[in-house]
């Protein structure tokens, strides 16, 4: 788990935090993909810095779920 998703745990007591176990980056974003489409009927509020953004960005778009992107560099 990232910093920045540990302290999210922290404060937010209740979030799920979607997770992936291989290092390739189209496998780990159809196992998101899979996960986010399980739940999209709960619309989910999706929430990723930088690759994670950029996923959170494209499974927002796909299943029409709003999503909140952490820049690191800003």
């Amino acid at each position: 788990m990232s910093g920045k998703s540990g302290a999210l745990k922290e404060i937010f007591l209740h979030i799920t935090l979607a997770t992936y176990d291989t290092l390739h980056p189209d496998i780990g974003f159809r196992q998101l993909d899979v996960l986010i489409g399980a739940v999209s009927k709960q619309t989910p509020i999706l929430i990723g810095s930088s690759l994670g953004g950029f996923w959170a960005y494209q499974l927002g778009k796909r299943y029409a779920l709003p999503c909140v992107l952490l820049s690191p560099c800003m």
